[in-house]
């Protein structure tokens, strides 16, 4: 009597998908469940007058909603929830059926619209297969464009821009003297004391790392402590070159706030390490951060006070220099030498530039 009002096994799926294709489950129990299962996916694709909006609202940039992978809900044979797909939820009712076309009645029973129990699941499962057909990238409606993906892995990732290399190819004929004596060097650097409002010595490399590990070189000493953010560049990307080039300097990593260096947690760090591990040397800040903030002028102050009355050096990794000046509304002079700032590694291939970075050197 178990097995034949529940059958188990291989029957029992058999009438599942017997049921599933339009048939008359024969076990009561099954379809109930039936029942359920087709009652439940009506309700979930009940139409919604607002899906239009709601792509418009939850799409980014490049008009992929949100919730990826979302059946569309739109007319058939439209993709995404713009003003076609919302015409076509009017034109149909919650079970997918045109208008003036009935559900089938109980026991089979031809409907108003004139079809049979079995002749609704099966259009039922027509209409369910064609109203779930995924888009996987929604169009917007109305004035929407797309909008190309921008790579955000990092600004260093892009090449040089156009109007750098059509100056590499514009200076890169004739001959000049090497070494920093021909004409064109010597203007950026003048260049450089005129943007900083006071006479600046300039020394260029090819990278960031040579510019921070040079400038360490030349405030610190064999043994010296140069306090960092634990998120600093030199503490975690440069790979011991600071060391390497200090002859064994050592670097004091320091909490922060989103990459912002505390006054209190530099005057801490240094009590707890002056003179039983090691000399403290230099003092180095990043702006704009790793972490995508930046300094303001009375902050730096702030901290390169503190450096100065612990004779420090006060350096700054200035990679993104350019944007944390633009970001501040400042000068560069405000937020370098001004706020006690004794040297700048300033970076110009995180901006456009081609193997252009600097030391600058204040005082």
């Amino acid at each position: 009597m178990i097995s034949a009002r529940r059958p188990s096994g291989v029957a029992r799926q058999r009438h599942i998908l017997r049921g599933l294709h339009g048939e008359a489950p024969v076990c009561p129990s099954i379809a109930r469940a039936h029942a359920r299962l087709h009652a439940g996916l009506h309700t979930s694709l009940a139409p919604r007058p607002d899906n239009a909006g709601t792509i418009e609202e939850c799409g980014d940039a490049t008009g992929q909603a949100r919730g990826r992978g979302r059946p569309d809900l739109g007319q058939p044979g439209t993709r995404g929830g713009g003003a076609q797909g919302a015409q076509g939820h009017q034109a149909r009712d919650g079970f997918g059926h045109p208008p003036g076309q009935g559900r089938a009645g109980r026991g089979g029973a031809p409907a108003r619209g004139g079809r049979t129990g079995q002749e609704h699941h099966r259009q039922g499962g027509a209409d369910l297969r064609a109203r779930l057909a995924f888009s996987p990238r929604p169009r917007l409606s109305g004035a929407a464009t797309r909008i190309p993906a921008m790579n955000f892995a990092s600004d260093n990732w892009a090449g040089a821009t156009e109007a750098v290399m059509a100056a590499v190819q514009r200076h890169n004929g004739g001959f000049a003297p090497g070494y920093g004596d021909d004409p064109l060097t010597k203007g950026v650097g003048e260049k450089f004391s005129e943007v900083f409002e006071r006479q600046v010595e300039v020394f260029f490399v090819g990278t960031g790392t040579a510019a921070n590990a040079i400038a360490m070189a030349a405030a610190g000493r064999p043994g010296g402590l140069v306090f960092a953010t634990t998120e600093a560049h030199i503490q975690n990307d440069e790979f011991g070159a600071t060391e390497f080039y200090t002859g064994g300097m050592k670097i004091v990593p320091i909490a922060h706030r989103a990459g912002i260096m505390e006054v209190a947690a530099l005057e801490a760090t240094i009590a707890r390490y002056g003179g039983r591990f090691g000399i403290p040397t230099a003092l180095s800040l990043t702006n704009a951060t790793e972490c995508g903030t930046v300094y303001a002028p009375a902050e730096v102050a702030a901290l390169a006070a503190i450096g100065k009355q612990n004779g420090l050096v006060v350096h700054m990794d200035g990679a993104r220099f350019a944007n944390a000046v633009a970001a501040l509304g400042v000068s560069p002079a405000e937020v370098t030498w001004k706020a006690g700032v004794d040297m700048l590694s300033f970076g110009g291939t995180k901006n456009g530039c081609m193997m252009a970075e600097a030391v600058i050197v204040f005082e």
